[in-house]
């Protein structure tokens, strides 16, 4: 009698975790299918952030097609919310949020410490990590601070094609920002620094 319950209740445990296992597949490739259905039309209704729940991908590339496409500040503001709160580890999110704050201060340099924390090597974000945390006077901030050397370090010595894009960011800079840019600019390349332009 002990046996069969026994059996019975292993039966049941067993039924319990295939049931579950079919589930999470089956909520994977749902996500999957409206993912793609929402890849093939871009302008629409993102119908995979509806069920994704915390599948931080998702809402990731849900992030990057509200930077890419015309699509209102204030909604990629939101996505990027989210898309932290589901997936903090998302460089694109925390920058985004840094960007949204409209005044320079602790939560501004924050989130821009957090967009460096969680993607160091991400090259497609250096040059706007640099340019927000230039702008914003974010280089106090010690972490900050080392990201942008890093960044500037990385443009420097291997990608060529972004020494343009770094030098704009110096002419836009404001003076304090600049000050600070170019001290680690100098630190890196002298020979660099003292070609650029003084004021």
């Amino acid at each position: 009698m002990i046996l069969r319950r026994a059996n019975a209740a292993d039966f049941g445990v067993a039924a319990l975790g295939l049931g579950l296992i079919a589930l999470a597949g089956l909520w994977l490739l749902v996500s999957e299918a409206l993912l793609s259905r929402d890849r093939r039309h871009a302008g629409g209704a993102w119908l995979s952030t509806t069920v994704a729940g915390f599948r931080g991908d998702v809402w990731a590339e849900r992030l990057r097609a509200t930077q890419t496409g015309n699509q209102p500040a204030d909604m990629a503001r939101r996505f990027a919310v989210r898309t932290v709160a589901r997936s903090p580890v998302t460089p694109e999110a925390w920058l985004t949020l840094a960007e949204a704050v409209p005044e320079e201060g602790a939560q501004k340099q924050a989130a821009i410490a957090m967009a460096c924390a969680t993607g160091p090597a991400v090259v497609p974000l250096m040059t706007r990590r640099i340019a927000l945390a230039v702008s914003a006077n974010a280089i106090t901030d010690t972490l900050v601070e080392q990201c942008v050397r890093s960044d500037v370090r990385h443009i420097l010595h291997r990608e060529n094609g972004l020494r343009a894009v770094l030098l704009e960011i110096d002419r836009a800079a404001p003076p304090a920002g600049r000050a600070r840019l170019r001290a680690i600019i100098g630190d890196i390349d002298p020979a660099l620094a003292a070609s650029l332009p003084s004021g």
